[in-house]
C-alpha cells in the first residue's frame, strides 16, 4: 500500500489512512470501483538485515482505479505512469504483431520490462518531474543503469 501511494505521488501512508478512516476519499475511490478488500499481506525478506517485513498489497484492478483517480486529481506521477502504460502497451503490441507476422517470437519478459522502463524514463524527461521527489526518481534511474539500461541524455545531464 505504501509503494502504491508513493508511486502515485502521495505520502507513503496516504492509502492506508484513506482506507482506515473510511471518509470522503475512500468513498470517491469506491465510486470509481476501488474495492480495498483485496489487500494481501506478504512477507518480504531483507537483503541487509535478518528477518522480514510485512507489506500489504493491492490488486492490479485496485491499482488501476487508484491510478485513474490520482490522474484525474492532477497528480504528476500518476500522469507519468498512465502515459508510460499507454505508450509501452502500444509499442509492445505493435512489436509483437510485427514479429508474429514474420514468424518470430513475441517479446520476452526482459524485453517487455526494458521497454516499459525506457518509456518511463522518457515520460519523466518530458514532464516537470524535477519539481517532485528527485531522490526517489534518481534512485530508479540508478537501478535501471545497474541493469545495463542507457538513460536519455536528460538524465545524464541532471545526474551531474
Amino acid at each position: 500500500m505504501a509503494s502504491a501511494s508513493v508511486a502515485l505521488g502521495y505520502r507513503y501512508d496516504w492509502l492506508s489512512q484513506a482506507v482506515r478512516r473510511a471518509g470522503k476519499t475512500l468513498k470517491r475511490l469506491e465510486d470509481k470501483g476501488f474495492t480495498g478488500r483485496q489487500f494481501v499481506e506478504v512477507s518480504i525478506g531483507r537483503a541487509t538485515k535478518s528477518g522480514a517485513s510485512t507489506a500489504k498489497t493491492i490488486s492490479i484492478d485496485d491499482f488501476d482505479k487508484l491510478l485513474e483517480w490520482a490522474e484525474e486529481n492532477g497528480t504528476k506521477k500518476a500522469k507519468i505512469i498512465a502515459r508510460t502504460y499507454t505508450r509501452a502497451t502500444r509499442k509492445r503490441s505493435t512489436i509483437d504483431d510485427i514479429r508474429e507476422a514474420f514468424g518470430e517470437e513475441r517479446l520476452s519478459l526482459d524485453e517487455r520490462r526494458k521497454l516499459f522502463y525506457q518509456e518511463l524514463a522518457w515520460a519523466f524527461s518530458e514532464s516537470d518531474w524535477r519539481e517532485g521527489d528527485r531522490a526517489v526518481d534518481f534512485k530508479l534511474v540508478a537501478e535501471l543503469k545497474s541493469e545495463g539500461w542507457e538513460p536519455p541524455i536528460l538524465f545524464t545531464l541532471l545526474d551531474r
